[in-house]
């Protein structure tokens, strides 16, 4: 008597399976998504306008919240002594106020060289030499150091330094900073809503991209479904077809972002120039790449795991 043997159906060989379908779908795919360049090209760059707007902006905010730090940084702190504070007692108290952690230098400007500085950018000089006494207090200024000059360590140094008895009065010019900090997150929050819109548009597109693609493909469809092809195996190849969408939007969104920093880092240095400094604009950087990346792949596995679930229960074969 023969006996018949029966290879078992191993996890290992349904593992392998599964993986060359997948293969199989992802390669299919890929060949179909290169059939129609000029439509797959147009596709892709809508996409990609959409991803970048937002990713854009952010990018432009995250350098403007930079710039606007390091401006806050080098803001000066200008102390006006008592007008019968003497020039020794005002060079002490400089040397001491530069002794602070939380400053970085401080200088003093006497009254004289206040005044002289002040008669050479007025041109009034007639009317500064009829005065009897020199109206101009000695002047201390300094400049925070990087930890202490944020708002609220600013306010904290300012009031230590409005106690001090030889000090008349303390100004740091501040507000348009604050008001620049106010306005950057209303930014941030438009911005953000302005993403989601966005991203519901590109949902849309690729959606509408799949639906035609699976009108297309409506007889194969029925086909395979009347020889018990099940809507797992029919969604695979589309999945993958939202997948190859989302990677080279992403692709060409990061190109444009990359070239938009480019054009503005010259005119944005011209403006650097006229603050004694340099802007360095920083772009998406390894994780924000990344997160582009996973965020236009996402977008479009789920618009495609939407729309072809739904179109496929349409498709019954008769």
């Amino acid at each position: 008597m023969k006996h018949t043997s029966v290879t078992p159906n191993r996890p290992s060989n349904r593992i392998q399976g599964w993986l060359q379908e997948h293969h199989k779908a992802a390669i299919g795919s890929w060949q179909r998504f290169w059939n129609s360049v000029l439509s797959t090209t147009f596709t892709s760059l809508t996409l990609a306008i959409a991803l970048a707007l937002p990713g854009s902006l952010l990018v432009l905010l995250n350098n403007a919240e930079q710039i606007t730090r390091h401006l806050q940084a080098s803001a000066q702190v200008n102390i006006f002594l008592h007008k019968d504070i003497g020039l020794a007692d005002a060079q002490q108290l400089t040397q001491q106020l530069g002794q602070r952690e939380d400053i970085h230098n401080s200088y003093l400007i006497s009254a004289t060289a206040a005044l002289d500085q002040f008669r050479q950018q007025s041109g009034l000089d007639t009317i500064l030499d009829s005065l009897a006494i020199n109206p101009l207090p000695h002047t201390i200024v300094i400049t925070p150091a990087f930890h202490a000059a944020n708002q609220i360590a600013l306010s904290r140094l300012t009031a230590k330094l409005d106690t001090l008895a030889t000090v008349d009065e303390v100004l740091v010019d501040l507000q348009w900073v604050q008001r620049l900090a106010a306005l950057l997150e209303t930014t941030r929050m438009a911005t953000l809503g302005l993403a989601l819109f966005l991203a519901l548009a590109v949902m849309l597109v690729i959606g509408n991209t799949l639906r035609l693609a699976i009108e297309n493909r409506r007889e194969e469809i029925v086909v395979i479904k009347l020889v018990g092809g099940t809507d797992a195996y029919l969604r695979r190849p589309f999945l993958y077809l939202g997948c190859w969408y989302g990677l080279l939007s992403s692709g060409l969104a990061w190109l444009i972002i990359q070239f938009g920093l480019w054009g503005l880092q010259a005119p944005l240095q011209r403006l650097g120039d006229t603050y004694q400094t340099t802007i360095e604009l920083v772009g998406l950087g390894i994780s924000g790449s990344l997160g582009l990346i996973i965020s236009s792949v996402l977008l479009t596995m789920l618009s495609a795991t939407i729309t072809v679930t739904r179109e496929l229960r349409l498709i019954e074969p008769h």
